[in-house]
Parts: C-alpha cells; structure tokens; sequence
C-alpha cells in the first residue's frame, strides 16, 4: 500500500514539475514604461455600456517594448505579446477611466461564477494602480469578469493595501460580442492613491489581460509586475501622468446668409420675353 502511494506522490509530484517547466515569462522590452492620460471630456459622463463614446477616452498608443508574458505553456508566449488590442483612458477628479477591447481567438472562457479570486486564469481582466513610488506588494489589485457559462458579472479583490475597503461593484462593465472582449472599468484614485487627482499628478499602473482556457493561462501585460517573475512588484507597474482634458471637436454651424440678394434678370427668361414680343409682332404684321 505504502509503495503505491509513493508511486502516486511521485507521478503527482512529476506531472506538476512538468506543469511548471512548461511555463514561461517574458519581461518587456522597453521596462520603462510611460505615458500620458487625459481627462474625460467636459459636458462627457463615464457609462459602462460597453460602448466608446467620443470625449469618454482618449486612445493609448500601445508600444509593443510595453507589454509582457507570462503563459502556463510557454508555446503561448508570442501570441501573448503580439495581442492586439484597443487602450483608453482618461481622468476625472475621482476616477480614473480605462477601456480595453480585444478579440480572443481562443474563445471566451470564464467558469468562475463560484470561485472568483480564481478567474486570474482565464477571461478576466486584472487591475492593478498604487502610488507612483510604491515597491513590492503595495498596491491596490482586483479583477472583473463574465461567466461564460451564465453570463454573469464577477469580481475580486486580492489587494487592499491602503486599507480603502474597496468593493467594485458599479465600476465595470464586460461586455463578450462573439469573442470580441469589451471591458469598461473605472477606478477611484481614493482606493489606491492618496495623491488627489490633478493634472501633473503620477500614478502607477498595471494591468492583466487574461484570456486563457481554464488553468492554461495566457496573460498579456501592460508593463510588468504582477504574474510572472517579479511578481506583484508595483515598482514595475506603469507610471502614468495626468494631463488636460480631451477636447471634442464639432462641426462648425453653417449660418445661412438670409440678406436680400439684387435682383437680377434670368437669360432664359430674356429669351422667352423677346419670343414673345417677336411672335406678338409677328402675328400684327399678317393681320395688316
């Protein structure tokens, strides 16, 4: 009895070897990652509809030298670099706005109505933000989902580290339209950041696509510092800046001119005019 658990402990203990040889991380190329956020648009409310309307974000132009792996198998690791996806964000004074579109060629899979602090594996979105000086484990980390089976939204908190006792709820929308991924989340500065929001304010910032098949994840990263190696290092999130608001442009309005114009004598109706005259002539000289 005693040998066949052993042989048991040792295939366990060999398929989980396995498991974790086979996963791989790929840090970003350029790790310095920095960029600009605008504010919401003025006369512009936020809406999770799942829908980009104009003044809402502004579009992030993702370098690719941003964006990290890490995958549970390691043939995943291109792909998941290579994801193209649509980034936008702005501001407000208590928000800060962040919309993310992708199509998921795996298809969406996401089982974790009863189990949320799992969907981190698959069909999830990862949201991490701190202090822009902040190191290590300090930083707030939740994630948003929808069941793929019940079509349910779910949603988790795995760090708190201010202590804010943030509940997401309200804040996010996900939208699955035939495996296109629309996620609109916001994210209040007061549970990650005691620095008010203003333009010039810094503020770190990760974020985690996770579009994978149950336990064989597949994370593409915005900058480093959740899975993978390091690891939950908020050193290595993103430093974002906040700037002006966006501006929306409009059509300008066309005035029409209702001035009085001079009048002026059509050469068509000259013509008819002397057609007449010539006919009226015409017909006087036969009566004569």
């Amino acid at each position: 009895m005693k040998k066949t658990l052993s042989l048991i402990m040792a295939g366990l203990l060999t398929a989980a070897m396995a498991l974790s040889a086979s996963a791989a991380f790929v840090d970003c190329a350029n790790p310095d990652v920095k960029f600009g956020v605008k504010g919401i648009a003025a006369d512009v409310a936020w809406a999770a509809d799942g829908v980009w309307t104009e003044g809402e974000y502004a579009k992030i132009a993702v370098d690719g030298k941003w964006m990290s792996a890490a995958v549970s198998d390691e043939a995943n690791l291109d792909p998941a670099q290579k994801l193209d996806y649509k980034l936008g964000m702005s501001w407000d004074a208590n928000y800060l706005y962040t919309y993310i579109e992708f199509y998921d060629e795996n298809g969406h899979d996401n089982t974790y109505g009863s189990d949320p602090g799992n969907m981190w594996q698959a069909g999830a979105v990862q949201v991490s933000a701190a202090e822009v000086d902040s190191v290590g484990g300090d930083r707030l980390e939740y994630g948003v989902g929808v069941t793929s089976d019940t079509n349910e939204l779910i949603n988790t908190v795995w760090a708190d580290y201010l202590g804010s006792g943030y509940g997401v709820a309200g804040d996010y929308i996900v939208v699955n339209d035939g495996d296109t991924m629309i996620y609109e989340i916001r994210t209040p500065f007061n549970a990650f950041s005691t620095v008010a929001p203003k333009e010039g304010a810094q503020y770190g910032v990760n974020l985690v696509l996770s579009w994978g098949n149950g336990s064989d994840y597949i994370h593409t990263q915005l900058a480093a510092g959740c899975t993978g190696d390091p690891g939950k290092d908020a050193d290595r999130f993103a430093d974002i800046t906040l700037e002006e608001a966006i501006v929306v442009e409009t059509e300008p309005e066309v005035v029409e001119d209702t001035a009085a114009a001079p009048q002026t004598f059509d050469a068509g109706v000259i013509a008819a005019v002397a057609a007449i005259v010539s006919a009226a002539g015409y017909a006087i000289s036969k009566k004569r």
